[in-house]
């Protein structure tokens, strides 16, 4: 049970979260401060001292004893962070000083030092370490168990023991202060963790969700509202191999996990991709003469797809839409990503009078660009013709 009450603060332990890393890296350089400084002082003190010493062979032994000690804390701390053990240790040391106070120094400079000798400033240097390097309450009860050796070591209870229990409360509570600032924070960085990771899983999902959906708009009903407004006979063979088409990405679609996190990122060829095969005929639309002016440019897989599909979608709508037979695509790499132009001369539409439940273009073409970091701009007007211009990255 002690260890596990020690374990709060231990250099192992990896349930410390960023604020509470952050006291401890606070508290290691004050520490080692604390001991370094009042080790040099007080053996300075102890060898200097005006009155002759109780014991002088004591005296040097104390003071050389207590340099070493400073030193090795400082260095353990120093490499290996704050640590139970060694807060404990120091407090064994100083201990032991204070219970060989009569023999360290003399009577008449105890009777009226009031708590500044030497050992003294060792003691209360003890007191405040005891305090940043354990949870309380066991920090305070070390800082009363040293003012306890002080007394004992001395003789009798007069101010010293007093002002290192006081120093230890003070301690105490500006240390506790101090983690408890550091848990509310921790506990306020988890929350904006957790509802920052819960975002992304809702955003993720959405993400699929909507590409589903494009999938869908593409192919399946696609085909299906070329049936019903009569653009095609059932009976023809174009039906059965766009059908067999659209099952198959239905099937890609139910096969492919929503959360798959695919390792890697491999190049293709965009430029091979709309010319070879990407674009698919135009099920029941005016058939199109589509001129080419592409350069070869090697992207993602993952980002060539999506452009490849967008480009299908804009490519469909003007064989369905624009009363035009021609059109032109362009694709051309830049230093900072890759552009791609659909345009025509149909007719032209106005965007700002499509209805709310068309998706071609804000899902398939602009939704879809949106989801892999890219853009789709779409520029038209009645007569003038529609350009649409993909590129990637955003810029």
């Amino acid at each position: 049970m002690g260890f596990v009450a020690f374990r709060g603060f231990g250099a192992d332990d990896a349930l410390a979260t960023l604020a509470s890393m952050g006291v401890r890296r606070m508290l290691t350089p004050l520490m080692v401060t604390v001991r370094l400084s009042s080790g040099v002082v007080g053996a300075v003190v102890a060898m200097v001292g005006l009155a002759p010493p109780a014991r002088p062979g004591w005296v040097i032994a104390g003071s050389l004893g207590i340099l070493l000690w400073s030193g090795l804390f400082a260095l353990q701390m120093l490499r290996r962070g704050p640590s139970p053990l060694l807060t404990c240790a120091d407090v064994l040391v100083v201990m032991l000083l204070l219970l060989a106070h009569p023999w360290l120094v003399p009577a008449e400079v105890r009777a009226v030092s009031a708590g500044t000798g030497w050992v003294d400033i060792i003691a209360g240097a003890s007191v405040w370490i005891a305090q940043f390097g354990l949870r309380q309450p066991f920090g305070l009860a070390v800082g009363f168990l040293v003012a306890a050796a002080y007394a004992v070591g001395d003789g009798q209870v007069r101010e010293a023991p007093l002002h290192l229990a006081v120093g230890a409360v003070l301690a105490a509570g500006l240390v506790t202060a101090l983690r408890r600032s550091a848990d509310t924070a921790d506990a306020v960085l988890a929350d904006a963790a957790d509802r920052r990771h819960a975002a992304i899983v809702r955003a993720a999902v959405r993400s699929d969700e909507r590409d589903h959906q494009r999938h869908l708009h593409d192919t399946v009903l696609a085909t299906l509202t070329m049936v019903h407004t009569g653009g095609i006979a059932s009976e023809s063979t174009a039906l059965r191999e766009c059908a067999a088409a659209d099952l198959a990405v239905i099937e890609g679609l139910r096969a492919r996990p929503a959360s798959a996190d695919e390792p890697g990122r491999p190049m293709v060829r965009l430029d091979l991709m709309l010319r070879f095969g990407t674009v698919r005929p135009q099920l029941g639309g005016t058939p199109l003469d589509v001129s080419t002016d592409i350069s070869p440019v090697e992207l993602p897989a993952d980002v060539a797809t999506a452009m490849a599909q967008c480009v299908a979608e804009a490519l469909t709508n003007v064989a369905r839409h624009a009363d035009t037979g021609e059109a032109h695509l362009a694709a051309r790499a830049h230093d900072d990503g890759v552009s791609v132009t659909v345009s025509d001369n149909g007719v032209g539409f106005d965007i700002t009078a499509v209805p709310p439940h068309r998706r071609g273009v804000r899902e398939s073409i602009e939704g879809r660009m949106r989801s892999i970091g890219g853009s789709a701009r779409v520029r038209s007007g009645s007569g003038t013709g529609t350009r649409v211009v993909l590129r990637w990255p955003d810029g």
